[in-house]
């Protein structure tokens, strides 16, 4: 989860600030389709998020030409809907990547809880998203496969779960 971006002095919290995800690898080249995010917005916050694509990992490591991020319409747009929102046709890859641009006003800020990027829906498999619940020492507590739609296929809960130390 992202939220309450403090500024380092004082207690003010930050009026914007920009997450980046690690580099999602789904295993092969695949048509990526959608995207959909939970969010939670007080008055005067916003959330918009932009994605980029590579066929290779090394790509995003490349500072001379990098790929591009984008939104709904192309590079240069965001995507605004956390219900979600359809990519440009046509956008493919192995490698994903996705910038959350998360803007509060000095005394609220948003949080963004979950990013779902959705693949190869016109395929008889669609994809499947794993959704993770970890208590505050880091140990997970909750795991939710889901489908396309945000349903869930499976759910695993055991608040007798260790991290397997000890």
């Amino acid at each position: 989860s992202v939220s309450n971006l403090q500024m380092l002095s004082g207690n003010q919290l930050a009026p914007q600030g920009t997450f980046t995800s690690p580099v999602f690898d789904a295993g092969r080249i695949v048509s990526f389709d959608r995207i959909q995010w939970t969010e939670s917005l007080p008055s005067g916050c916003d959330v918009e998020l932009e994605v980029a694509l590579a066929d290779n990992y090394e790509d995003f490591a490349n500072t001379a030409s990098p790929p591009v991020w984008f939104g709904p319409s192309g590079a240069g747009t965001k995507f605004t809907t956390p219900g979600g929102e359809n990519l440009p046709s046509g956008k493919t890859g192995r490698y994903a990547m996705v910038r959350a641009t998360l803007t509060g006003t000095g005394s609220a800020t948003p949080t963004l809880s979950d990013i779902q990027l959705s693949c190869n829906a016109a395929s008889a498999t669609g994809s499947r998203v794993k959704r993770y619940l970890f208590d505050e020492a880091g140990n997970i507590r909750r795991i939710t496969t889901g489908d396309d739609a945000g349903s869930p296929t499976d759910e695993r809960d055991g608040t007798g779960w260790s991290s397997g130390e000890g």
